[in-house]
């Protein structure tokens, strides 16, 4: 079984290992790139629909994409906080060999797979991806213990409270 071959050139201040870790992990960071950019255009979208329906005076409409933008930005930060911890676990030990890189690809495309392909929806008790997505009130709660700011769930409570079909919501 023929491995693929990966040519280097001399890059001038690099070693031929620093030069063969970019290149290993290079796509990791594309794929890194790619879902920063997904998130965005999610955002953006959420963000449009929240001042349309402010300028409109619809406050359930905007009340659902406030809380949108929420569950978007705590998974959103909280994955990358856990992609972060892993990269600094991974500078923090000694100079990496493929070992230690390996593991640390792993690691990161643990996460990524949670981002990409985990999901609720089930197909015979199973998530139809075999990934189960992360709790979204986790990711609140996550997210709530990293932000500087207090009260973020308190204020996701609200807002769901604000669009579920209750008596209380009125």
């Amino acid at each position: 079984e023929w491995q693929p071959v990966l040519i280097i050139p001399r890059v001038a201040g690099f070693t031929k290992e620093q030069l063969a870790i970019a290149a290993y992990l290079q796509p990791l960071h594309s794929q890194l790139c790619a879902i920063a950019v997904q998130v965005l255009w999610k955002a953006d979208q959420l963000i449009r629909a929240l001042c349309a329906a402010l300028n409109s005076g619809d406050l359930i409409v905007a009340a659902t994409m406030a809380r949108s933008l929420i569950e978007t930005s705590a998974s959103f930060g909280c994955e990358s906080n856990a992609l972060t911890m892993l990269w600094k676990e991974r500078k923090s030990k000694p100079a990496p060999d493929l070992d230690s890189i390996s593991d640390f690809h792993r690691d990161a495309l643990n996460v990524i797979g949670q981002i990409l392909f985990g999901t609720k929806l089930k197909r015979d008790e199973e998530p139809g991806t075999g990934i189960e997505r992360t709790n979204i009130v986790t990711f609140v709660k996550k997210a709530g213990k990293l932000s500087e700011q207090p009260g973020i769930l308190r204020l996701y409570d609200l807002l769901c409270d604000t669009v579920h079909p209750s008596v209380g919501s009125n």
